[in-house]
């Protein structure tokens, strides 16, 4: 519930969990990771990659086991538009 923090190149960046209603936290850290990746991979910054991760993991949250917490990437896109997120 804290949110997320990436330290790069001795650069501090540090995110707000979105707010949701929590139902079962299992799983969360596992789906940052990958989330984290995808968004490295598509060249963003540091700071969008944790925003990213940290959205990704906070959805998850929503719903009971990590599997039915993990959005599909059209879901996860159109909530990171609505929160202002680069695609």
């Amino acid at each position: 519930p804290d949110g997320a923090l990436a330290v790069e190149n001795g650069r501090e960046v540090r995110v707000e969990a979105p707010g949701v209603e929590a139902v079962d936290a299992t799983g969360a850290g596992d789906l940052f990771l990958p989330a984290y990746v995808w968004a490295d991979l598509n060249g963003l910054d540091v700071e969008r990659r944790i925003e990213w991760a940290a959205l990704y993991a906070g959805l998850s949250v929503r719903a009971p086991t990590a599997f039915a917490g993990a959005v599909r990437l059209d879901e996860l896109l159109a909530e990171g538009a609505h929160r202002g997120l680069p695609p």
